[in-house]
């Protein structure tokens, strides 16, 4: 069975897709706070929408970091279930 597409944003395009200024964003990627970017290309990188989506929503509802932090590390694991 095919799997669904799930829509991508380049990194680049994160900052907007999240909100974020570019600093904040990539701040957030490097604590862990943001899910970080898989390559899609030899020199592109993009992450998935959905995820982008997801931890603004957890920030939304007043969700800790280290909360945050654990929600990011079950979305970036979720992407290795579907390559096994």
């Amino acid at each position: 069975m095919a799997m669904p597409l799930r829509p991508v944003v380049r990194v680049q395009d994160g900052p907007a897709a999240s909100g974020l200024n570019r600093t904040a964003f990539f701040a957030f990627m490097k604590k862990g706070l943001m899910p970080r970017g898989f390559l899609i290309g030899e020199r592109s990188k993009a992450l998935y929408a959905d995820e982008i989506a997801t931890v603004t929503a957890a920030r939304a509802a007043g969700q800790t970091d280290d909360q945050i932090r654990a929600l990011v590390q079950r979305l970036e694991a979720a992407r290795q279930e579907v390559t096994s």
